[in-house]
């Protein structure tokens, strides 16, 4: 007929226009694929301003639906991106490609916050596979972990705040309230609703469906409940989760907004992974035998502290109590080993035989440097105590406890490391006690007696001295107004760990005098 024929001649007239129009759907796939986001949202508005223009026509209406439909590989992909190196410009583009999607698949505030940061996250556990495997280097290990932090947590900071703590951003416009009733609808078999609680306060215009974070990183529509209006809150019960977890991402409560709710999600963010790092390092700590490496980690833990501290993130308080104790570990399991040792050698003396002279002790310290040293110089240990082997191993134990002690004194360990100590000699000086009676026996009590004059006059305020060299005494300026009042006297420690050397040495009152031979304090 001749209106066939007109309207066969119309769509010849109009080929290119059509089939371009039926491409688009394959073109906005083709555009996703090859990163091409912007031309992909250039497309879906046009497709559908068209449908909304002419609702009558079904194929405007499902070419629109088909390009719509390839924005939720669009958002993975975006989502994706997050979880890779960023720079700020990088960021800055896909943080707004995100907030550029229609409503049906927008992401919340709350929720492209927290997309961010746990896509930060997942990025800064990727590079900690590649490190050294903990069980096998736990220095190397935390070292290069703190470094990771370090410049990770710095930039994923300063992005999060260049980004979303400028202001908040207007709501979405409703430019497009039209074609979207068209266009929303049940969710397409790519978005199904998830099966996890999630907790959204309803915005003015939600409609029956809502974006929120889908349990693979995205994001999908779930209907809202019957009888749900615009301000009414629907907050199921919503599980914990970590923030390398996507469903951290339906953690942020969404009761504030801009900068409050910013701050809200960024301090979640930081305790949790604040946390990760504490734990990382208690196990790496707990390991190590070492006070050097305790040094090591102290001094790049001070540095990461220092440079995370201009973006408020500052764990130094958190990580002193962590390095103090393994400190105070080292050298304790250095003292038990002292303590150890000389119960064995004891057990290897043999007390009828004498102590080496006095003559060939000072044969042996011929230019040697005297005992005191000075007040400036270090403290040397006495040569006499040369004459009992077992007294100068001690001395050599307890020096090694030192040096390991010695990269990480700090003021707040003198208390604890010299109760450690004064525990140590202590217990060295009752199994020394204990070996009176075999000395009598064997007619060595006279070498006992001299052994521990040895010990308790020489041995003892020697290693007290070191104390309060490597841990000196904190004296209150007068500025402050106050007075010291811990029991030490002027020489320190010395006179503290003499009276508890000397109570060990004592023993019970009725075997004084025959085990010790009248050595007492």
């Amino acid at each position: 007929s001749v209106s066939a024929s007109r309207q066969l001649a119309l769509v010849l007239d109009q080929h290119d226009t059509l089939v371009e129009i039926l491409e688009q759907p394959q073109l906005a796939s083709s555009c996703v694929r090859n990163g091409l986001f912007d031309e992909v949202l250039e497309l879906d508005a046009a497709a559908s301003a068209r449908a909304a223009t002419h609702p009558d026509i079904p194929v405007l209406v499902r070419v629109a639906c088909d390009v719509r439909a390839t924005l939720d590989e669009m958002r993975q992909r975006l989502l994706s991106k997050l979880a890779g190196t960023l720079t700020l410009p990088e960021a800055l583009h896909t943080v707004g490609l995100l907030r550029r999607l229609p409503p049906s698949h927008l992401l919340s505030e709350a929720h492209l916050r927290a997309s961010f940061l746990r896509n930060r996250t997942l990025h800064l556990h990727r590079c900690r596979l590649a490190l050294p495997p903990a069980a096998d280097d736990p220095v190397d290990h935390l070292l290069k972990w703190l470094e990771l932090c370090r410049v990770h947590w710095y930039n994923d900071i300063m992005q999060y705040r260049a980004i979303f703590c400028a202001g908040s951003p207007p709501p979405p416009p409703d430019a497009h309230a039209a074609a979207e009733r068209i266009l929303r609808g049940p969710p397409l078999p790519a978005e199904q609703p998830s099966t996890q609680p999630v907790s959204v306060r309803l915005p003015a215009g939600a409609g029956e469906w809502v974006a929120v974070a889908s349990a693979d990183g995205g994001a999908c529509l779930v209907q809202l409940p019957a009888g749900a209006t615009a301000g009414s809150e629907w907050s199921p019960e919503l599980p914990a989760a970590r923030w390398s977890d996507p469903l951290a991402e339906l953690r942020p409560a969404q009761l504030v907004h801009g900068d409050r709710l910013s701050c809200a999600v960024l301090g979640a963010w930081a305790k949790a992974s604040a946390d990760d790092l504490l734990a990382a390092a208690g196990a790496c700590l707990a390991r190590l035998e070492d006070g050097a490496y305790v040094a090591t980690i102290a001094e790049h833990a001070s540095h990461a502290c220092a440079h995370l501290g201009r973006v408020g993130l500052d764990m130094s308080a958190l990580l002193r109590p962590m390095l103090r104790n393994a400190a105070l570990r080292v050298f304790g399991s250095c003292l038990r080993a002292a303590a150890s040792h000389w119960a064995h050698a004891l057990l290897t003396v043999h007390w009828a035989a004498p102590p080496a002279s006095a003559a060939a002790i000072a044969a042996l310290s011929v230019g040697a440097p005297p005992a005191d040293g000075g007040s400036s110089s270090p403290p040397m240990p006495p040569m006499s105590l040369l004459r009992f082997v077992p007294v100068a191993v001690l001395c050599n134990h307890a020096m090694a406890a030192f040096n390991h002690l010695r990269p990480s004194a700090a003021y707040e360990l003198r208390d604890s490391a010299a109760q450690d100590l004064a525990s140590t000699l202590a217990q060295c000086a009752a199994t020394l006690r204990g070996c009176g009676a075999e000395a009598a026996d064997a007619g060595g009590a006279e070498h006992h007696s001299m052994m521990v004059a040895s010990f308790r006059d020489e041995l003892t305020p020697f290693l007290a001295a070191c104390l309060d060299v490597l841990l000196p005494q904190w004296t209150p300026p007068d500025a402050l107004g106050t007075r010291q009042t811990r029991e030490v006297q002027d020489d320190g420690w010395a006179a503290v760990l003499g009276r508890g050397v000397a109570d060990a040495l004592a023993g019970p009152r009725e075997a004084t005098s025959e085990a010790l031979g009248g050595g007492t304090a």
